[in-house]
């Protein structure tokens, strides 16, 4: 049994729609060309289906619009599109969905925030030499896990699990490439917590702008010194780990059926929408003196 939550997909429409009033006299003015949507279907119609999707649990986007909205969301959306129809006007929305992602999903700085990437694969690693579709676009790149053919999904998060910057890259750029490191933390202010993979000459730097890189360190290297707070915070990196199991698992950000650049962009920015519109997000308590006190008394009886 499916149960569809007809509260939150109106809640998204109302915020697309709203969010859309506003974009499209902004982009009219801003880009060449443009011309005005004619499409039976509005933008926003358009956006609130591709991220509802991405909140159904269901996995075949064909099953969930042609048994799902044609069917039982009729009343909801009374023009629709064939899905043929549909699927080729879905490049058209990449663009609303990006800026809606930025105006809406990001949050703010809090006492402690982390970085970490995580690897899409586009194809299995076999068939990277015939894979076509992400051609000159995604790259060969390595993990912990072992080689993937694909692109990276660079995210920096708070600690109430609220993304505060993301980027894409192929597959093959360096979670301390220094470019990636100065895009995502520029400007920024506060403690970001990494993997040993965020190891970076570019420290000294960050910090004179107010922004702190801690991370774990290698066996060869010397132990930094950290405050009680800092150690805190350090051990709770994997915040950022179940932000990703979450993108992934259950907005289904990442799988290897794309036939187009633009509509796996779509994808992948409706997903990443639809993680902000769950019900509870993952987060870590504030650091707390008198909690890690109690934690260290032991009571021994005679």
């Amino acid at each position: 049994m499916i149960i569809l939550n007809t509260s939150k997909l109106a809640e998204i429409f109302v915020l697309t729609d709203d969010f859309m009033k506003e974009f499209t006299p902004f982009l009219e003015q801003k880009l060449i060309g443009t011309k005005a949507w004619r499409g039976k279907m509005s933008k926003s119609e358009m956006m609130t289906i591709v991220i509802f999707f991405h909140l159904s649990g269901i996995r075949c986007f064909s099953w969930y619009y042609k048994q799902i909205v044609k069917e039982h969301l009729s009343s909801y959306f009374p023009d629709t599109y064939t899905y043929e129809r549909f699927v080729a006007q879905m490049k058209h929305i990449q663009l609303e969905l990006y800026a809606f992602l930025h105006h809406f999903c990001i949050g703010k700085p809090t006492e402690a925030n982390y970085i970490d990437s995580k690897p899409l694969e586009v194809c299995h690693i076999k068939r990277e030499k015939l894979h076509q579709v992400f051609l000159h676009i995604a790259q060969k790149g390595v993990t912990s896990k072992g080689f993937f053919y694909g692109l990276k999904l660079h995210l920096l998060c708070n600690q109430q699990g609220e993304i505060l910057k993301i980027r894409v890259t192929s597959g093959n750029v360096a979670d301390n490439n220094a470019e990636l490191l100065k895009s995502m933390l520029k400007g920024f202010e506060g403690t970001v917590y990494g993997d040993k993979g965020y190891i970076s000459k570019l420290k000294k730097a960050l910090q004179e702008q107010g922004c702190k890189l801690i991370t774990k360190i290698r066996k060869n290297m010397k132990k930094p010194v950290l405050t009680q707070k800092e150690r805190y915070y350090l051990k709770k990196r994997t915040l950022i780990e179940t932000v990703f199991g979450q993108m992934v698992n259950q907005c289904q950000i990442e799988h290897t059926r794309h036939r187009s650049p633009i509509n796996c962009m779509v994808n992948l920015w409706a997903g990443i929408i639809a993680y902000n519109f769950l019900d509870h997000l993952p987060k870590i308590a504030d650091f707390d003196m008198k909690d890690l006190d109690q934690a260290n008394v032991v009571l021994l009886k005679y």
